[in-house]
């Protein structure tokens, strides 16, 4: 092969490469902004925990009932973990938001309060339950 040749094949195959890259990468964060972030229900997480090791360790009736206890206890664990992670993530924003305001001025503290209140209602819808989540006195 020529080195013309080569070189035209080589850019050929760069281009091909930075179309699917940017057509993934839109593609991608559209996808991204449009579907809605849920976390699984406590239910439906240990379903589905239960449903694959069910599935891919092939368990007999026998083992099912002591997996089953097993994976339910995992689940109530691990939603206190992140009640846990939730309540600490709340504390270390309300914390940044104490340490900006004196840096900023009145709009800019009416805007970020605007923007931690979105934020927490980010928080709750992803929680699916809607209470409302608060560490300040």
């Amino acid at each position: 092969m020529r080195i013309e040749s080569r070189r035209k094949a080589l850019l050929y195959l760069i281009a091909v490469f930075l179309v699917g890259a940017a057509i993934g990468g839109a593609g991608g964060y559209w996808l991204g902004r449009t579907v809605k972030a849920r976390l699984p229900s406590a239910e439906e997480f240990e379903n589905a925990m239960f449903r694959g090791l069910k599935s891919e360790l092939a368990l007999t009736a026998e083992q099912e009932g002591d997996v089953r206890i097993i994976v339910h206890e995992t689940v109530q664990e691990l939603a206190g973990h992140w009640i846990g992670a939730v309540v600490q993530t709340v504390k270390t924003v309300e914390n940044c938001q104490h340490r900006l305001e004196p840096v900023l001025d009145e709009r800019q503290r009416a805007k970020l309060s605007e923007l931690v209140q979105r934020g927490r209602e980010g928080l709750r819808a992803a929680t699916n339950d809607g209470e409302t989540i608060q560490t300040r006195p």
